[in-house]
């Protein structure tokens, strides 16, 4: 069902409802910027994103006349931002049925229940999501399909024939996040045809939502020419999914014994532009490619730093949570480190690849930490920590790195005064062993 009233004055939606022209009431469907607006207003340190945050509210409201907008702009001048007042902003309005208002209650209740670890109260969260997606909120039956692929209760397995309802649900409203899961939910499932359709669906709703469609059509040898050619369109029009997926095409089929110049820089335009609309993998892949040495030459003017180049993509891959990149980033400052500031800034590279469940960049963190850092300048300037050095390769080991799990054995080995140690020892020498960590196993069998 279409919805006219997506972007119409709310006034004039308001007063034909109750002539009873439109029938049943037509919900307002809220423009993107509201949505941007709330996840920053949910998060934990919405005061840092104060002004994005208004912007994006006011645009809501302003342009796109969204009223749940103009009534919590108003209402938060009074009691500031944040879960708990969004809550009691809008628990009066779900109360008389407003389906926009359960909405917002939905959320910021699942967000509070997360806050006081209160099971009951998040349940009762993702109740009101689909409670508003059936009476017409787009954005609610997307959010109410995350739970669908990811239950509250962590040790259920996901539903996803609950998450293809309420996704169906959404695009059916002209969602289009509910339409791109849906298509990829239909691909997964290896129902092609469906899954053009809804991602044909995302196109036409939003031209900056091609690069699925694109990407599915190029996966067949007789829709390929127009799949790249939707990936193309879609980079220009501002899709950073697009511009990967046109990048990756031609950086594949490069044939490294006669380069096609013009294919390769386009390639790297490309990269770029998508990792400037931040996507986290055109970063990392085009980090990579400006590290072949045998490209260096087409890419860069002899002026040009490629380090550099390769550091300010993987920096911002990092900053968009991708491991690789982070990792990356650490160990070229690592090896290019020039002083204490630079070791330092590397290990915060490598600990933040550590926390997004990046193996190696846990065990270099840990072994710099030990005094154990490749680059003699890092070595003699970060000081070590040997507790925090423990944490960081039990994490190490924890993520199947079986020389972490070595060394952490050895060193808790050399006290094994402490209660507990010996016993510890063993058993991480044991696991390193198991995962394939010969030197672990060597020294088992001498025990």
């Amino acid at each position: 069902m279409k919805h006219s009233a997506l972007y119409a004055s709310p006034l004039l939606v308001f007063l034909l409802a109750c002539m009873g022209i439109l029938g049943e009431a037509t919900v307002q469907q809220a423009p993107p910027s509201f949505r941007d607006a709330i996840r920053m207003e949910l998060s934990a340190d919405y005061q840092k994103t104060e002004p994005a945050l208004l912007e994006a509210l006011n645009a809501a409201c302003n342009d796109a006349q969204f009223i749940p907008a103009c009534d919590w702009i108003e209402y938060r001048k009074n009691t500031g931002g944040g879960a708990t007042n969004l809550m009691a902003f809008a628990e009066p309005g779900c109360s008389n049925n407003q389906p926009n208002q359960c909405w917002i209650l939905g959320l910021s209740s699942i967000e509070e229940g997360f806050r006081l670890k209160d099971t009951a109260l998040q349940e009762k969260g993702v109740g009101l999501l689909a409670q508003a997606c059936e009476s017409g909120v787009g954005d609610a039956c997307y959010d109410r399909s995350d739970f669908g692929l990811q239950p509250l209760d962590s040790n259920q397995p996901p539903n996803l024939d609950e998450a293809k309802r309420f996704s169906t649900l959404g695009c059916e409203l002209n969602t289009t996040l509910s339409c791109l899961r849906l298509g990829g939910l239909h691909q997964k499932a290896d129902e092609l045809e469906q899954a053009e359709t809804v991602f044909r669906k995302a196109c036409t709703l939003d031209s900056k939502q091609c690069g699925q469609l694109g990407g599915l059509l190029m996966d067949s040898d007789t829709t390929h020419k127009e799949g790249f050619a939707i990936v193309t369109k879609g980079c220009e029009d501002g899709e950073a999914l697009s511009c990967t997926l046109a990048a990756v095409e031609l950086a594949e089929k490069i044939d490294p014994d006669s380069v096609d110049e013009a294919r390769l820089k386009e390639a790297w335009r490309l990269y770029q532009r998508g990792c400037e609309l931040g996507n986290r993998f055109a970063c990392r892949y085009g980090a990579m490619l400006a590290n072949e040495t045998r490209y260096l030459l087409i890419l860069f003017a002899p002026t040009d730093s490629p380090s550099l180049v390769q550091r300010k993509l993987y920096d911002r891959g990092c900053s968009l949570d991708d491991s690789v990149s982070c990792f990356k980033a650490g160990t070229l400052l690592n090896s290019l480190a020039l002083d204490a500031g630079a070791c330092r800034l590397a290990l915060d590279y490598l600990q933040r690849s550590c926390a997004l469940d990046h193996a190696e960049g846990c065990a270099i963190s840990g072994d710099i930490l030990w005094g154990q850092s490749e680059s003699p300048l890092c070595k003699k300037s970060l000081p070590t920590d040997p507790a925090l050095s423990q944490r960081y390769l039990g994490a190490a080991c924890e993520l199947n790195d079986g020389r972490s799990c070595s060394n952490l054995s050895y060193i808790l080995g050399l006290d094994p005064n402490v209660p507990g140690n010996l016993a510890e020892s063993k058993r991480l020498l044991k696991r390193a062993c198991m995962l394939d960590y010969k030197p672990a196993c060597g020294k088992l069998s001498q025990q």
